[in-house]
């Protein structure tokens, strides 16, 4: 073969390597879709997509290995976008699910509800949704008086026979600081579903994760509900600019909080927030209970039914407070003043509904530590003691404890509906 030869055929070969990295290059989402700005018109398109026997969370692509699946899947979605005019914002595989989520931006001037039936109809889509905004649970009058939830609850009796040792309880929220001192050693495999590029320490995470887990017997801060037990930040969550404390988030964020959640194998779930009602999200928690999971949400108390997801019936719902019926088993757990972590290795009282779930998360780790095989359905139902009012109850964690453990007693004739006397398992 001929020198000239030869070079001609390695720089065909060099042509078309490029050609096919630029193919690839062509599927990269246009602009992201994180963004709560202008979720009023985006719409998420459901692409059936059979999860690869090799599949794990958090590889590149959404969690495929096999890059070329998600171009076979994105393909189609370009297609679909092309047709209708919309433009492809960011994708995500649901492997739990067997569909490939995909955002996309309806055209300028085009009903984003027209849209949405006009793609239910196409053979290609196997279901469309709205891209909806969701907020945090919190509070800006925190400081109103002393915290007394450690003391409501006899946290120092209680961690004598569970601390959640061995459980890991996933926090869907804002970020967590990772450096806090009463935090450190305490999180496990932080994700961030918004911008895995940095490292946000944001309030309400930080605080909600503090109430589950903060540190005990370090000489410092506070002490969690369930202090051996570890957090697993899944930020699919934004906090709003100060002074507010509050924090937004999308069924698209979201959705890929859960969806890791699910095939991670993590089976407490904490969700301080509300927003409408989900389809995604729905089928989303279905999936993780179904898989055992634990999945705790606050109540908002300003909307009839309780608000999304606490409205859903395989949630276990918490408020501060007795709302107005609902129709459906509420636990009641502190939720003002409580004193907790926040970013700045600094600690601040707090207060909002959002807490309330933190804490009924700590005692789910509690109670799946001395019962790691505890039905979601079974938990609810250790939780209702202390009645307050008809299908609300208060969270006493000794009761709960004892009902799994005979050598667990409580004093019943204490003035607190709370003050226990604990028997330590015998060893």
């Amino acid at each position: 073969m001929r020198l000239t030869d030869l070079a001609g055929r390695i720089l065909g070969a060099v042509t078309a390597v490029v050609l096919a990295a630029c193919a690839h290059v062509d599927s990269t989402p246009s602009a992201v879709a994180d963004s709560t700005a202008d979720v009023e018109s985006q719409l998420m398109v459901m692409v059936a997509d059979a999860a690869p026997p090799h599949f794990r969370p958090g590889a590149g692509g959404g969690g495929y290995l096999d890059n070329s699946r998600r171009q076979r899947v994105l393909r189609i979605a370009d297609g679909i976008s092309r047709d209708y005019g919309a433009r492809r914002l960011d994708d995500w595989p649901m492997p739990s699910l067997g569909v490939y989520c995909v955002v996309v931006r309806v055209p300028a001037g085009t009903s984003r509800d027209a849209m949405a039936k006009r793609l239910e109809a196409d053979p290609r889509v196997s279901w469309v949704q709205p891209v909806q905004r969701f907020e945090v649970l919190a509070q800006d009058d925190a400081y109103q008086g002393l915290q007394s939830a450690t003391r409501r609850l006899n946290l120092k009796a209680v961690h004598a026979v569970a601390t959640g040792q061995g459980v890991r309880v996933g926090v869907i929220d804002t970020g967590v600081d990772a450096s806090h001192p009463d935090l450190k050693g305490q999180l496990d495999a932080p994700q961030d579903f918004l911008d895995p590029r940095a490292a946000a320490a944001e309030q309400h995470g930080t605080a909600v994760a503090g109430v589950i887990a903060a540190r005990g017997g370090n000489g410092l801060g506070i002490v969690g509900m369930a202090p051996a037990a570890r957090v697993v930040p899944l930020r699919a969550c934004r906090q709003s600019e100060p002074p507010s404390t509050g924090a937004t988030c999308t069924t698209f964020s979201l959705a890929k909080a859960l969806q890791y959640a699910i095939v991670s194998g993590i089976r407490v779930l904490n969700l301080s927030l509300t927003g409408p009602t989900d389809k995604l999200l729905s089928i989303l928690i279905d999936k993780a209970v179904a898989d055992g999971a634990i999945v705790v949400a606050s109540v908002d108390r300003r909307v009839a039914d309780g608000g999304f997801p606490a409205s859903h019936t395989k949630v276990v719902a918490v408020a501060s407070r007795a709302p107005a019926s609902i129709g459906r088993q509420i636990i009641l757990a502190p939720g003002d003043n409580v004193l907790t972590t926040v970013p700045g290795g600094r600690w601040h009282y707090v207060s909002g509904d959002s807490f309330s779930a933190a804490h009924v998360s700590g005692m789910a780790a509690l109670l799946r530590e001395r019962r790691p095989g505890l039905k979601p359905q079974q938990f609810a139902q250790l939780l209702a003691g202390g009645s307050a009012a008809d299908m609300t109850f208060v969270l006493d964690p000794c009761l709960a404890l004892a009902r799994i453990d005979a050598r667990i007693t409580c004093d019943s004739s204490a003035p607190s509906a709370t003050a226990i006397v604990l028997r330590p398992p015998a060893t």
